[in-house]
């Protein structure tokens, strides 16, 4: 039954947003958990479709829905940052853990309030996961591992070292062991960590290198 669920909004309307109406309707096919009681932030054109059925909500009325839980659907760590403090934190709502069926989480790992673990994602033993932390899709976290609150991990990256507060870390890249990311960096899509990495760092490792055919044209 409906009323037996619990009401949960969705900052922002963007991918982010599309992702978390999948992750909420696959927990609910395993069991019933969530409705969505709308979301927080502008219909974007290329999604409008997809909202359609559902109210969106402005920040100015966010004291209306008392007791409600939210999840940030904001994937930049900078912005996720400020929404919250700003928008959230003064309200009485309760941040919501979501976490997909068909991830793996060790029994001794730790997943604080807000984060959002998506589809395939392996979580080793002795992990902890700090609050409001997006991983995406097919990504693993190594055992003993630290990321802290408000970082977002993107698709197929492997975590084998500690990750600070609000870092970017982009798809396919690879945090060896013994590598760190210091808070407030950004990592690029693809990129090899090796090395303990300073705060505010931004490092990218794009390839450079294009082959030419050898077929004659």
């Amino acid at each position: 039954m409906k009323e037996d669920l619990k009401n949960i909004i969705v900052i922002g309307s963007g991918g982010g947003a599309l992702e978390i109406i999948d992750l909420i309707h696959t927990i609910n096919k395993v069991e019933p958990t969530w409705n969505i009681a709308g979301f927080m932030g502008e219909k974007e054109k290329r999604h409008e479709k997809n909202f359609s059925s559902y109210d969106v909500i402005d920040s100015k009325d966010l004291h209306k829905f008392k007791n409600f839980y939210f999840v940030c659907s904001i994937t930049s760590p900078e912005i996720k940052d400020k929404v919250i403090r700003k928008e959230l934190n003064s309200h009485n709502l309760y941040p919501a853990t979501l976490i997909h069926p068909n991830s793996i989480i060790s029994s001794t790992a730790t997943i604080k309030e807000g984060s959002v673990i998506l589809s395939n994602v392996k979580i080793a033993s002795n992990t902890n996961i700090g609050k409001h932390v997006w991983i995406d899709h097919n990504s693993l976290i190594g055992h003993d591992v630290r990321i802290e609150s408000l970082s977002s991990i993107f698709p197929s990256s492997i975590i084998l070292g500690d990750v600070g507060k609000r870092c970017f870390i982009g798809a396919g890249s690879i945090i060896h062991q013994n590598a760190s990311i210091g808070n407030d960096s950004f990592i690029g899509i693809g990129t090899n960590i090796v090395n303990k990495i300073k705060s505010n760092s931004y490092i990218v490792n794009y390839q450079r290198i294009i082959k030419k055919s050898n077929k004659n044209e």
